[in-house]
């Protein structure tokens, strides 16, 4: 009754907030986009109305976001009670399977398949909005929450909903030391058991799981999990324990999770690198059509305003999938340094000869001077420090000599070496 209350009462007045910041913050890009577009020489009739209504409708919502924080922000006493609630719900949960024990039964108890999803989805909403309000989570003992969360974000027979699984990544995320500004937090993915043992199995698998969500936009939400996912690895990979997991990971899952993992990450790298060099020279493109101002002015302005809309929205797009691109190649960097064994799979050599030859094409090859554009740093574009954490030049190719897939190499080594 009382996770009913709160689901028809706090948990909707949570949902409600999130979806006004969110309405928000892309009213406010929008905004954004439309003044630069003015900045820029656009300046039709249409455009200054399209401002003056994203101006209204940007005021309203903020006005909507104060009232939403100022009731459920500022009252640290009431969100602990809620928290204090549904730790007790997680500990009840998680009777209903043997208590805190890994690995979980094989066959999920029909209890614990019973319970309605937004008792947990409701849990982790509101563990996600108190971590990003430090004073709500101080001196609050979160382990049960962390533990609750380590054994089943890696489970689809007891979890099937792959965004609820997701949302768990999304509260460990806003529970790292550099992100959540407490360092009690530091010790619950430094010094909990449970988490040292099956944490960083269970990011891998999810990164794997989440391939194929059952959405129609799951190709695109997939990027999103996987970034928040990445970016706990990376934190995890600093930690000696974590790493020394990760190293047993893929050596007992060699053919299994693991080439999975890095068959997805390869496959995401390519793709986010190669969106995102497309969309530079088409970046490039209309920078080099505003550059020739004579021709330019010509244009009709709302020919004019359509192209710059286009400029600010494809800068968007590649400021995000760079990003993402960075954090795929560094993680292919740090791995391959330290495991290279699964990459020297007859399976993986040739992709990996493959993925290699694709990225020195792109960053030193024949077109690298088309890619140049005024402001590369703006669009998180580091086509040096992209060549560096090209992985398998540094840490595989020693391995390659006399495999197959070493004449994919080749061709391309000697480029990669000049430029270095």
């Amino acid at each position: 009754m009382t996770s009913r209350v709160l689901n028809l009462g706090l948990m909707k007045a949570v949902s409600d907030f999130k979806h006004i910041s969110q309405q928000l913050s892309r009213f406010e890009d929008d905004l954004e986009s439309n003044r630069a577009v003015r900045d820029q020489g656009g300046g039709s009739p249409q455009l200054e109305q399209d401002i003056t209504r994203l101006e209204k409708i940007v005021e309203i919502l903020s006005q909507d976001k104060f009232c939403y924080e100022a009731q459920i922000l500022r009252d640290g006493a009431f969100l602990q009670r809620a928290l204090s609630f549904y730790r007790l719900m997680i500990l009840w949960s998680v009777n209903l399977v043997g208590g805190f024990k890994m690995p979980l039964p094989s066959q999920c108890p029909k209890e614990f398949a019973c319970i309605p999803e937004h008792f947990l989805d409701d849990a982790m909403d509101l563990l996600v909005l108190t971590s990003r309000i430090p004073k709500a989570l101080e001196s609050f003992v979160l382990d049960d929450f962390l533990s609750f969360i380590i054994m089943f974000m890696g489970s689809t027979s007891y979890i099937k909903n792959p965004y609820l699984r997701a949302k768990m990544v999304e509260v460990l995320n806003c529970w790292m030391p550099q992100r959540s500004g407490l360092n009690s937090t530091a010790s619950l993915f430094e010094g909990h058991q449970l988490c040292l043992d099956y944490l960083v199995g269970n990011l891998l698998k999810l990164y794997v799981d989440i391939e194929f969500t059952g959405s129609h936009t799951q190709f695109f939400d997939k990027f999103n999990i996987r970034h928040n996912i990445a970016e706990l690895l990376e934190y995890l990979w600093d930690v000696p324990s974590h790493r020394n997991a990760w190293r047993q990971i893929a050596k007992e899952e060699e053919k299994g999770v693991y080439l999975n993992f890095l068959n997805f990450l390869i496959n995401d790298s390519i793709y986010l690198l190669d969106e995102s060099l497309n969309k530079i020279l088409e970046l490039k493109e209309i920078e080099a059509e505003m550059a020739n101002i004579v021709e330019w002015e010509r244009r009709p302005a709302q020919e004019r305003e359509e192209r710059l809309r286009v400029f600010h929205q494809w800068e968007n797009i590649v400021r995000f999938d760079m990003r993402l691109a960075n954090e795929d190649v560094g993680m292919l960097a740090f791995t391959s340094e330290q495991i290279p064994a699964p990459f020297l799979l007859p399976e993986m050599v040739e992709r990996v000869a493959s993925m290699l030859n694709y990225f020195l094409l792109q960053l030193a090859g024949p077109q690298r001077k088309s890619l140049t554009v005024k402001d590369p740093e703006k669009y998180e574009f580091k086509p040096k420090q992209l060549l560096k954490q090209v992985p398998y030049c540094h840490h595989l190719c020693p391995y390659l000599k006399g495999r197959q897939g070493i004449c994919l190499l080749s061709c391309n080594l000697e480029r990669w070496q000049s430029i270095q």
